[in-house]
């Protein structure tokens, strides 16, 4: 168990990091991320993966706020 908290948790970390400064966007899926690090599924993993893939697809867009 503790070699799975040591691969799932560093990207969290990381992805929270991003959420703070830069990427508003995946606020909501990082901090669902952020309430399994104590009790890991496999299936957590696999949102880890896409919350992964949605951030290298998108790291050419811009966030356009307008009133």
């Amino acid at each position: 168990m503790k070699k799975k908290k040591a691969v799932f948790i560093p990207p969290v970390s990381k992805l929270l990091y991003l959420v703070k400064w830069r990427r508003q966007d995946i606020q909501n899926a990082v901090a669902f991320l952020c309430t399994r690090v104590k009790a890991l599924v496999t299936d957590d993993y696999k949102k880890l993966v896409r919350v992964m893939q949605h951030k290298r697809d998108t790291t050419k867009l811009t966030l356009t706020i307008t009133r």
